[in-house]
């Protein structure tokens, strides 16, 4: 989708349920993956071709991640429930897939990467002891840098570049906090007066980190933790949900199609919208919006001009379930009629 017009340049059929992707910095291939074929595919961006594909995987490819030197491609499945406790690899070099890590004993609740893709963290739940903890390694060979405990109140939102520092999000009080993902300790916290819940964090530069809040946007200094707000009346155009950065100052956000049920009857209560925000101006425009598709959430990275999603289903027309009950009771009634000899 070219992110200006908001029309489909082109499209790839590679299976079923396609959801993750992931690319890598030049632009020039992406990885897609088909959850339900356990199937991943390398696609030339420039053909908008696939190149290499990786079928029978050990598991529902949930989350793809491309180590810094784009040598490994990581993948895992975040299904509910326990015992997802393996993390994936693909040797892009090679072609071999296996085991990079494993917990025993444990779930991987969620994996975030470093914006340079130099560090890999990792949410663990140990479901004996009931603890959580953030694992920090090195992504070209996957070397720990930091074994963590953290409570349920320190998720980790986001990781800096050097691996040390860990930013997350604690609307109980009200807060911003930067700490370590050494010890967990707290750097600096970050509250700003009648601000009444906070969305997103990214890094803005080497310096600052940009915040979108309730109320209003904020940049905020990553040393000392000090933050000022973006605009003076209170921000309409917050980030929140699925985004992903376009530019320097622009993101793109999109709000996937949910289905509302009430009462027995179901109808689609949002559809598929995309638009682009930027928060240091406070200005949004809707860059696509569907009219009767039910599509996926891209879960991965892009870079330039182009946005690259995987569709699930497409211009499926959404049906209650009254109109399901009523056309299986017409083939019932049909199937009734033809076993009691009735034709006409």
């Amino acid at each position: 989708m070219d992110l200006d017009s908001g029309q489909f340049l082109n499209q790839l059929e590679i299976g079923s349920q396609v959801g993750p992707v992931f690319l890598n910095d030049t632009g020039h291939h992406l990885y897609a993956a088909a959850n339900y074929d356990k199937r991943i595919v390398l696609i030339d961006t420039g053909t908008f071709e696939i190149e290499t594909e990786w079928d029978g995987l050990p598991t529902y490819p949930d989350k793809i991640i491309l180590s810094e030197d784009n040598s490994k491609l990581y993948f895992l499945d975040l299904g509910v429930g326990l015992g997802i406790n393996s993390l994936y690899q693909i040797d892009l070099v090679n072609n071999q897939i296996s085991t990079a890590l494993n917990f025993p004993d444990s779930s991987i609740k969620d994996v975030i990467y470093s914006e340079d893709l130099s560090h890999i963290s990792l949410l663990v739940h140990n479901n004996n002891t009931n603890q959580t903890s953030i694992q920090t390694y090195h992504s070209n060979d996957l070397t720990l840098k930091h074994s963590t405990a953290i409570s349920d109140y320190h998720i980790a939102f986001m990781i800096d570049n050097s691996g040390e520092v860990f930013y997350t999000i604690d609307n109980q009080l009200l807060q911003i906090q930067s700490r370590k993902l050494s010890d967990n300790s707290l750097n600096w916290s970050f509250s700003y007066p009648n601000e009444m819940a906070f969305y997103a964090i990214t890094e803005q530069g080497t310096l600052d980190l940009m915040v979108s809040g309730y109320v209003n946007s904020y940049l905020i200094d990553k040393q000392t933790g000090y933050g000022n707000p973006l605009t003076a009346n209170g921000s309409v155009d917050t980030l929140n949900g699925h985004y992903e950065r376009i530019n320097s100052n622009d993101f793109v956000q999109f709000d996937s199609p949910a289905i509302v049920c009430i009462t027995g009857i179901c109808s689609l209560g949002s559809k598929l919208h995309i638009k682009k925000i930027n928060l240091i101006d406070n200005t949004s425009e809707t860059i696509y919006q569907s009219q009767n598709y039910l599509g996926s959430r891209p879960i991965g990275r892009f870079v330039g001009e182009n946005f690259y999603r995987g569709t699930a289903v497409q211009q499926v027309p959404v049906f209650n379930h009254l109109s399901l009950i009523l056309l299986l009771s017409g083939i019932i009634i049909l199937a009734s009629l033809r076993n009691t000899g009735f034709r006409h």
